[in-house]
């Protein structure tokens, strides 16, 4: 790759970024943690977060509670004959769709290096039923301001004992936030 010198310089960015925001361990060096981290496993994660970096921008650095990112599984069976399968064969194989899965499965292994108090990464099913795994990012403190102030919306569609905290408690444990936890409602604009 021609950037490849810049990779370390960009991981140290997004890391320093990561330091400021998220740090619990005041004392902890993000180049020693780095360097932890294998070359090629830093290619990914540059590519995972770079190529994703407008989708929760606004999540670190704005007011966005949520952003939802992700890729198709390729370990998922699909049906629906040739039509399907084709579909099925170039959204897996997609390069940029290989890439944020092995990004996000690397983020996952290395994710202690950088413990985050007000943010959240979490996988979940799809709103629709199909391969594609959804990727939330949570601004914990937005999503709580912005509940409290739609509470009322949130009640008509979850029910009247809906509150902002157990909401958020039940977004980060589900495994499947759209259904499960939102009722397959499209939330609110806000979000």
């Amino acid at each position: 790759m021609k950037n490849t010198k810049l990779i370390p310089v960009f991981l140290t960015v997004v890391a320093v970024i990561f330091f400021l925001f998220f740090r619990e361990d005041q004392n902890a060096s993000i180049a020693r943690k780095l360097k932890k981290i294998p070359q090629d496993e830093c290619q990914y994660l540059d590519f995972f977060f770079r190529s994703q970096f407008s989708a929760f921008g606004y999540c670190l650095f704005g007011n966005k509670p949520i952003a939802v990112l992700g890729y198709y599984d390729p370990f998922v069976e699909v049906g629906g004959g040739i039509d399907g399968m084709l579909d099925h064969v170039f959204c897996i194989f997609n390069p940029v769709n290989l890439k944020m899965y092995r990004g996000w499965e690397l983020w996952n292994k290395h994710q202690h290096f950088f413990p985050m108090k007000n943010y959240a990464f979490i996988k979940s099913k799809n709103f629709v039923d199909n391969n594609y795994v959804a990727l939330i990012f949570i601004n914990k403190m937005e999503f709580l301001k912005t509940v409290k102030s739609h509470l009322n919306d949130f009640k008509k569609v979850l029910g009247n004992r809906i509150a902002p905290e157990s909401l958020l408690e039940d977004v980060l444990k589900s495994q499947d936030v759209f259904g499960d936890v939102l009722k397959h409602h499209q939330t609110h604009p806000d979000f």
